[in-house]
C-alpha cells in the first residue's frame, strides 16, 4: 500500500500526482 490515500483510476487521466498515469505509462 502507497503513502498516499489513492484509488487505481477507472478511466484514463492525465494527472501528474496520479501515480498510475502520472509518470508512469501504464497505457503505453
Amino acid at each position: 500500500m502507497v503513502g498516499i490515500n489513492v484509488k487505481e483510476p477507472e478511466n484514463e487521466c492525465h494527472d501528474p500526482n496520479c501515480p498510475f498515469h502520472g509518470e508512469l505509462s501504464v497505457r503505453g
